[in-house]
Formats: structure tokens, sequence, C-alpha cells
């Protein structure tokens, strides 16, 4: 099963960290970067597994966190690729 939260969530942490890091050194080619980094991410969004099984278990708290850390995992990546800012920073966004 497929979840628009999912993609929703990516799309929201894109434009924050794009709204937040307006100032911060760019890459070259940041733009074509940025498009493909945020295709990326939202496709692997997209494909996040959401079994039904799980969603109504006892470990559905344990899924949904592991899932949200999963989703900025991915943002965090797109960040490091467009952005000319050190890995421990872009950690710690």
């Amino acid at each position: 099963m497929f979840e628009i939260g999912n993609i929703i969530f990516i799309i929201e942490i894109l434009v924050g960290q794009t709204i937040l890091l307006y100032a911060c050194p760019k890459r070259d080619n940041y733009v074509v970067r940025m498009g493909i980094s945020a295709a990326c991410c939202i496709a692997l969004a997209y494909f996040f597994p959401m079994p039904l099984e799980i969603l109504y278990s006892k470990f559905s708290a344990f899924y949904q966190l592991l899932r949200f850390f999963v989703l900025l995992g991915y943002t965090m990546g797109a960040t490091a690729v467009c952005y000319k800012i050190p890995l421990r920073t872009v950690l710690s966004l």
C-alpha cells in the first residue's frame, strides 16, 4: 500500500530546507541537481512500503518513527548533493 502522506512530508521538508538554506553556497548546476534530487526523494517516498499488517499492530509507533527518519534521511542526501556545506552540518539539520 502506498501512502500519499510520505510524498506530502517529503515536499514539506524539501521546501523548508530550501527556504532555510537559501543563503548557503550552492553547487554548480543547482537547479538541475535540486530537480533530480527532489524527483528521487519523491519517488523513494512513494515506494516506501506501508503494509497494513504493521500499521494495525503493536509495532505501529516504531514503524512510523522509522518511516519519518528514513524520509528525513532522503532529504539530507538531497541537501548534501545540492549545497556546499559539510556533512556534519547536513546531519544537524
